[in-house]
């Protein structure tokens, strides 16, 4: 796996993370997660990922 690849992974699961936390989680877990996902979209565009690439993670997460 590249660290391309784990960026988007990490990513992917950290927003599905994020939807769990909409619903039952507290606003501080909620924060923690979106910085935490903030950072693996950041790490993913410097490895070279596209809009494409974190939409296309997004989704995935989304139907996870």
């Amino acid at each position: 796996m590249t660290r391309l690849d784990r960026a988007l992974t990490q990513y992917s699961r950290t927003t599905a993370r994020i939807d769990t936390a909409t619903r039952t989680g507290t606003l501080a877990a909620l924060t923690a997660l979106h910085r935490t996902c903030r950072q693996w979209e950041d790490e993913a565009r410097t490895l070279g990922a596209s809009a494409a690439d974190l939409a296309h993670a997004r989704r995935t997460a989304a139907t996870a």
